[in-house]
């Protein structure tokens, strides 16, 4: 009866408090860890994360951030250096992203319009399209696997680190970078180098 008492008693903290399923531990509890949530359950009150505006949590072990869309308000993510092979952010908006030194194949990020820095080196990328990201300032995608690379629509691009990939050709024209690194790929020429009056370094060794 006592078991029964204590069920009708829970029942109505489920009922009315929304919360999101976390079913990775390493997430839950670097959380945890962060003050974000009490224990390891296998979820969390959105009202502890749907204002949270930064969050890292790089270097955790952790292997999926599913439930990451609950953090409606986010805009600053590290989750660099974890086990991640799949990152699903399309129900977030974020201005700054660093997801390198994961397993990842593929990400969408056209839903961040005011994505200024997008960091994803070290992981598996083939191809990228940051082509709706127009507010990019910085770009960073060292030691991934690209033979191609558009950042023409990234018109404010200030730093753009592609080296160590498979990069046939890099068309920079209509930009003015200040920093430029793009060494060893397979590049025989940088189209339209001369747009990027302001240009401070410029790195392309091992072409």
């Amino acid at each position: 009866m006592r078991n029964i008492i204590l069920i009708f008693l829970c029942f109505p903290f489920f009922a009315h408090a929304q919360v999101t399923l976390l079913p990775d531990s390493n997430f839950e509890l670097t959380l945890v860890n962060l003050g974000l949530d009490n224990m390891v359950d296998g979820f969390v009150l959105n009202s502890r994360v749907d204002t949270l505006t930064s969050l890292i949590v790089s270097a955790c072990n952790i292997e999926s951030l599913v439930g990451i869309a609950a953090f409606q308000s986010l805009t600053y993510l590290d989750c660099s250096s974890n086990n991640l092979d799949t990152l699903d952010l399309t129900n977030n908006y974020l201005s700054y992203l660093d997801c390198s030194d994961n397993q990842l194949i593929e990400i969408d990020v056209s839903s961040h319009l005011n994505l200024q820095t997008f960091k994803c080196s070290y992981n598996e990328f083939s191809q990228i399209d940051i082509s709706l990201n127009t507010s990019l300032l910085y770009f960073e995608c060292i030691k991934n696997k690209l033979t191609s690379l558009d950042v023409s629509n990234n018109i404010f691009l200030t730093e753009l680190w592609c080296n160590d990939n498979n990069l046939f050709d890099l068309n920079v024209a209509g930009i003015d970078m200040y920093v430029l690194v793009c060494d060893n790929n397979q590049l025989t020429k940088i189209d339209n180098l001369s747009d990027n009056i302001s240009l401070k370094h410029l790195s392309c060794s091992g072409n």
